[in-house]
């Protein structure tokens, strides 16, 4: 007597999701691999003219520093220093930064025209 075949459905879908985690966890990986590379090769960009007509200071985290910039042209303090060549800009900032490290990035005694 022959049997009749069981339906798959539940098997199936059961592989698909774990197909689909999996697929999703490796795309998540790649990404984070990605920006760890985008964060170590960063580093803040400034733009120091000889005889500059207002000094700058940045402060701030990764959008400050340029992380993720394809350029360094692209970050703030490259727009910046572009539309205003005579600008001295002082970058401080640091990937990560906490509240607390905005207020080491502010010591010094160095005296600026205006900080951001």
């Amino acid at each position: 007597m022959i049997e009749p075949a069981r339906p798959n459905g539940p098997r199936l879908r059961l592989w698909s999701a774990v197909g689909t985690v999996l697929a999703v966890r490796a795309r998540a990986g790649r990404r984070l691999h990605k920006s760890a590379e985008l964060q170590r090769r960063s580093s803040p960009l400034q733009c120091l003219p000889a005889q500059p007509s207002m000094r700058l200071l940045i402060v701030g985290e990764s959008t400050a520093v340029r992380t993720g910039a394809t350029v360094p042209e692209g970050s703030l303090t490259g727009l910046l220093g572009r539309r205003f060549p005579r600008l001295q800009i002082v970058n401080r900032s640091r990937d990560g930064a906490t509240v607390a490290g905005l207020l080491a990035q502010l010591d010094g005694d160095e005296r600026f025209d205006r900080v951001c």
